[in-house]
């Protein structure tokens, strides 16, 4: 399921209101991970109370308050994973812990403030999970079939990487699978032997989130192929992993099977 939350939420929120209230407007958070929410004014105000809200279906569910004569206070439903981790009247931030796909969404935060009334800021929160990427290789009489693959959601980038020479054929797939991740697998060609050592490279990312690499001492070199599964992308912040995989010339590995067809053409 793609990310219709974040796509479909319209919500209204005054010029006016949204200029005095500092937020950042969209937060990244690995499935799993922490993901911390903050809003600020811009200008000192008389504020009472904090409320956070949760947009659900076009409406707020409250989340967690912050009073001057009341305290803290976090609702039941989410008690246990959100925590208020700033108190102050003039700026406040929550941690939501062990982020999942259910978390996405908009938050608003809202300073009750006198005489103004309820000031309002708000910020998404995005969830993104991406696994190590997978390099295979097999040789064979046909050539050598390179693919590599990566899950993750939304559908991660992939690329494969290294050297000048041409390809033979090249596929890019992506499979739905059953917990609503994505995988995308890039697979090529390379007719006859290449040079010596050349390294084969491949790395995958989401929009905003790292970049993971996968990479091989092989004795054929290809271009650079790049599949691009899903539209939703920025910067990649570079999060560098290596996989040493040393292979010599007759040694085999077991390729995906939806490769086995490349090798005829």
């Amino acid at each position: 399921m793609l990310r219709k939350i974040i796509i479909n939420i319209s919500l209204c929120v005054p010029a006016g209101e949204s200029a005095v209230v500092q937020t950042q407007q969209t937060v990244m958070a690995a499935a799993g991970g922490e993901a911390h929410l903050s809003c600020q004014l811009s200008q000192p105000k008389d504020v009472s109370e904090i409320t956070w809200k949760k947009i659900v279906s076009g409406t707020g569910e409250n989340v967690a308050f912050n009073s001057q004569f009341y305290g803290e206070r976090v609702v039941s439903k989410f008690r246990g994973r959100v925590q208020i981790s700033s108190s102050g009247v003039q700026n406040s931030s929550i941690v939501v812990r062990n982020v999942s796909e259910e978390d996405e969404g908009c938050f608003l935060c809202l300073f009750n403030a006198f005489p103004e009334g309820a000031l309002k800021g708000r910020t998404c929160l995005l969830v993104y999970e991406l696994d190590q990427p997978l390099l295979h290789v097999r040789a064979s009489a046909a050539g050598s079939v390179i693919s590599c693959s990566a899950t993750g959601r939304p559908p991660p980038n992939v690329t494969l990487t290294v050297g000048q020479q041409h390809l033979h054929s090249y596929n890019c797939t992506v499979s739905v699978n059953a917990n609503s991740t994505f995988t995308v697998t890039a697979a090529a060609v390379l007719p006859g032997p290449g040079s010596t050592n050349t390294q084969v490279g491949c790395s995958a990312a989401v929009f905003s989130g790292p970049q993971l690499t996968a990479s091989s001492g092989f004795h054929y070199s290809f271009p650079h192929l790049h599949c691009m599964a899903h539209q939703l992308y920025s910067s990649v912040v570079t999060t560098t992993l290596h996989i040493s995989l040393i292979l010599k010339n007759g040694h085999h590995h077991t390729s995906p099977p939806f490769l086995r067809h490349l090798l005829t053409t």
